[in-house]
């Protein structure tokens, strides 16, 4: 397993370098999104009273950045491989075993395709990659999994939003989590704008431990959680966040999770003349009659 803590210069100078070029994203005028291709790309979920619409076309969606009209392409993201990362507090506030994390985070690989990728951070005091992307579809080794200390939530998420996967592939997200940081070197501000300069789509789901969620003093089971700060870098990046009364619920709520993934649509345009490090504004709205929900990123820098 590979310690991805931030500060631990001797012990793991590239992945410091790394980290240092993703906060230098935030401040970099001249950093274009996409620079290789002028294309933007777009994940948008499109839902009606709840649920995911699917069997759109693109005339079906209208498209405007700063206020101008856009043609869109459009793929269903379900025919699209994905790369998924799965993100899983291990600090001493979540509940979980280790051996119920363990079988937890096996189910969920075995959801995915095979022609999917998928890799698992755990957040404590440090990040740790418990194993880097593989195939999907089969049990990962687990042997390495560790748990207990603080939460460096905030570095977690930067190092997984600096991963840019080929143009062919999405890039899903999924964190679990009390979503409060506690020891991160880089601070909400930071990710957040990095957030900006992503493609990938995060989805949060808040993990209420089970005393504190059964307990009538703590929590009265009539009131949901109140949702962590970083619920809105979330939904910047056009995600959910949800809670999940208990951490051994972790794989059914991936498979949730998942399956509303398969059901968003990526719209592709050329990106329209302006500035370097130029912030765009990107609307989307739905041609049909009737009212729909439609979440998506809310813009990108040139």
């Amino acid at each position: 397993m590979r310690s991805l803590r931030l500060p631990l210069l001797k012990t793991f100078p590239a992945v410091v370098a790394i980290a240092v070029a993703a906060c230098t994203l935030v401040v970099a005028a001249q950093e274009r999104f996409r620079t290789d291709v002028a294309i933007v790309t777009l994940n948008v979920a499109v839902r009606q009273n709840g649920t995911p619409v699917r069997d759109l076309k693109a005339t079906d969606f209208d498209v405007t950045d700063n206020g101008v009209h856009q043609d869109v392409e459009l793929t269903p993201v379900g025919v699209m491989p994905a790369d998924v990362t799965v993100l899983v507090d291990t600090s001493a506030s979540m509940d979980a075993t280790l051996e119920q994390t363990r079988a937890q985070l096996a189910d969920i690989a075995k959801q995915l395709r095979h022609d999917d990728r998928v890799r698992v951070l755990t957040v404590a005091d440090d990040v740790r990659e418990v194993f880097g992307f593989r195939a999907g579809g089969s049990a990962p080794p687990m042997d390495a999994l560790a748990a207990g200390g603080w939460t460096s939530l905030y570095d977690a998420l930067g190092l997984a939003l600096i991963h840019r996967p080929s143009r062919e592939r999405g890039h899903l997200i999924v964190t679990f989590s009390d979503g409060i940081d506690s020891s991160s070197t880089i601070d909400l501000d930071t990710v957040t704008a990095l957030a900006r300069r992503s493609e990938a789509v995060v989805d949060l789901f808040v993990l209420v431990p089970k005393p504190l969620w059964q307990s009538p003093r703590a929590l009265p089971s009539r009131e949901e959680p109140t949702l962590p700060p970083v619920a809105r870098l979330v939904q910047r990046t056009g995600g959910d966040t949800r809670v999940v009364r208990a951490t051994d619920n972790i794989a059914a709520a991936f498979r949730d999770a998942l399956t509303e993934y398969r059901r968003r649509y990526v719209l592709r345009y050329a990106m329209p003349a302006g500035a370097p490090g130029s912030w765009h504004d990107v609307k989307v709205a739905i041609t049909q009659r009737g009212r729909f929900d439609v979440l998506l990123r809310d813009g990108y820098t040139q």
